[in-house]
């Protein structure tokens, strides 16, 4: 079977079309996109998480945060004076969070008493 011009630009545009959708499927929900990380369950509910006192496993319901983060703010936050986590921006000091990934996590967060948050501003 042979296929004229018109045949074999259409399917190349499909194909085109399949991969272009296929693609941006996978690639809109990356934590370096920012506004558009497919939250976690913590999003869902309306509890917040104290990073100074969260386990393991909570920690890891937060955005961007796997089980090698949580276990590195775990480890930081066991090697600090308590609490070690007074604002946002305290958790760029763990290795492998920057200021992007706290600033996404911080509505899902709450720190103690004289904290101060980006939205308590």
């Amino acid at each position: 079977m042979t296929w004229d011009a018109r045949q074999t630009g259409a399917i190349i545009a499909t194909c085109v079309v399949i991969v272009a959708m296929l693609g941006w499927k996978h690639v809109k929900h990356l934590p370096w996109m920012p506004g558009t990380v497919d939250f976690p369950a913590v999003a869902m509910g309306s509890e917040l998480i104290d990073p100074n006192t969260a386990s393991n496993g909570s920690l890891q319901r937060l955005p961007g945060i796997g089980p090698t983060l949580a276990g590195s703010i775990v480890t930081y936050r066991n090697s600090q004076p308590t609490p070690a986590f007074m604002n946002p921006e305290d958790l760029t000091n763990v290795p492998g969070i920057g200021r992007i990934r706290a600033r996404r996590v911080e509505p899902y967060l709450v720190f103690p008493a004289g904290g101060k948050g980006e939205h308590d501003e």
